[in-house]
């Protein structure tokens, strides 16, 4: 059997999309020819080739900075010219909005109804670009795989695309395991793309070939378009689903813990290029895994990021210089309160105070610090929002980059099933109406925590200058890849 793996627009063009890269990487480790078309990334090249702005300056410097690393006020001038360019490009398709990360149509994203009757940026794209290579590979099952919300509207139209070419397709991926899980509005999807699968790509295997992720090479890349870094970042994993798996507002609560095997980590960074970035997308990095790979890492060159939970095991001695030895770029701290009884309550397994120690011990130690910090929770208090407020002006220079949001509480979530406990009921978005939800509305004793953490933010934005600053050193339009190649600004 032979396979074509797509990826649709939009999702970042600074890495590859990890669901299609490592279903391609496990295809390829069983000796399968399916190679991997990032049609996002293609698209954005596409888009902004043909934008009437020359953005041939900006994608040199987001490709090859100099030194390697981003100044963040060059960076930011860049972003904004690839920005204005892809709005100028959006223009031709009247109400459509474009940025690096989402793409919308003129009436949302959450009723694929109004889809079809849409003049879509893709059409044109799909035509020019993915036809040639469709026809180069005839006989190919293509494999679809979509994972953001953001990709929706450009599955649906290559679902059409394909159809009309009569080409056999299976569509999968992350976005339609959420929707069947913990969403709503499955059924009304499989209208638009009737060729879904919830299978993780095992069913693709040969018999006894074992879980999906057991096996896992580089694979075959088709685009030769680069992406928007300084260098190739490598999505890794050390397991599928999380390992604190104890927060109440968790959706992927029942998705069940599985263990990649140190040998196809170790021979997927082998068979990698040499000076890739590692991202380890694992809900929670598990500390022993990671402690386990760190000299490898350092063997291979190859520097790394990802997401991990700020507690007591950090501060073993000797462990952050380990780390930090071994090439870490950055780390994702879901930091996510300054409150000890919103995280309690909520199942987070953090300590502020040891929370903070982490951060300044991790800076010290020349690490970037991109935290987490979460607001508008039910019964969340004026006095929870000054603690975390505190615990972000106490971290100061500590913290490299911030994010600061607001709750959105899931569909299917057991804070959702126990939402009597916790004084919240349950709103709905447009009664009446067929449309795709991750999300719920609700209210919390006759009040929106949501609302008042928004004014809260807005306050703070304007009367502290930590938090503003971090908000601005902060890259708006790409993810935390580019942050882990982001460098000190230069002095005036």
């Amino acid at each position: 059997m032979r396979y074509l793996i797509l990826s649709p627009p939009v999702h970042q063009p600074s890495e590859p999309p990890s669901g299609a890269f490592l279903l391609s990487a496990a295809l390829a480790a069983r000796g399968i020819e399916a190679p991997f078309f990032d049609l996002s990334l293609e698209f954005f090249h596409f888009a902004l080739e043909k934008s009437t702005i020359n953005t041939t300056p900006a994608l040199r410097y987001m490709t090859s900075p100099p030194g390697s690393l981003y100044e963040p006020h060059q960076h930011a001038s860049h972003s904004g010219v690839i920005m204005s360019a892809l709005k100028r490009y959006a223009g031709s398709y009247p109400g459509w909005h474009l940025t690096p990360m989402d793409c919308s149509p003129p009436r949302g994203l959450h009723r694929p109804g109004d889809y079809p009757s849409m003049h879509t940026p893709f059409g044109d794209f799909y035509r020019e670009i993915l036809e040639p290579v469709l026809n180069e590979r005839e006989n190919a099952t293509v494999l679809v795989s979509v994972a953001y919300l953001s990709q929706l509207p450009g599955a649906v139209e290559l679902g059409r695309f394909l159809r009309t070419r009569g080409r056999k397709a299976l569509f999968g991926g992350s976005l339609f395991e959420s929707l069947s899980r913990t969403g709503t509005g499955m059924s009304l999807l499989k209208t638009f793309i009737p060729e879904v699968t919830l299978d993780d790509g095992s069913g693709l295997l040969p018999p006894n070939a074992g879980q999906v992720m057991d096996e896992l090479v580089f694979p075959e890349l088709l685009s030769k378009k680069d992406y928007l870094s300084p260098a190739y970042v490598l999505p890794v994993a050390f397991t599928t689903g999380c390992i604190w798996n104890k927060c109440l507002f968790c959706p992927d609560r029942e998705k069940p813990l599985k263990a990649i095997p140190e040998r196809t980590i170790r021979k997927l960074l082998e068979t990698a290029p040499s000076d890739v970035m590692v991202h380890f997308i694992d809900s929670t990095v598990p500390l022993p895994r990671l402690e386990s790979t760190l000299a490898l890492l350092e063997d291979k060159g190859h520097r790394f990021f990802g997401f991990t939970r700020a507690t007591g095991e950090f501060l073993k001695p000797g462990l952050l210089d380990r780390i930090a030895r071994s090439g870490c770029s950055m780390l994702q701290w879901g930091i996510e309160s300054g409150s000890p009884g919103i995280l309690e309550r909520f199942g987070k397994g953090i300590d502020p105070e040891t929370a903070l120690k982490v951060l300044r011990e991790s800076s010290a130690r020349g690490i970037r610090n991109y935290a987490y910090f979460l607001f508008g929770l039910p019964g969340e208090t004026a006095r929870d929002r000054e603690m975390t407020l505190e615990l972000i002006e106490a971290a100061g220079a500590a913290i490299s980059f911030m994010n600061a949001s607001v709750f959105n509480l899931p569909v299917d979530s057991e804070l959702t099933e126990r939402h009597g406990e916790f004084g919240m009921s349950l709103g709905t978005y447009d009664p009446g109406t067929d449309a795709i939800r991750l999300y719920s509305p609700f209210t919390c004793e006759g009040s929106d925590p949501r609302t008042e953490a928004k004014r809260f933010l807005w306050e703070a934005e304007r009367n502290s200058p930590v938090f503003s600053n971090l908000l601005k050193s902060t890259p708006k339009w790409f993810r935390a890849t580019h942050m882990a190649f982001m460098g000190p600004p230069t002095p005036f």
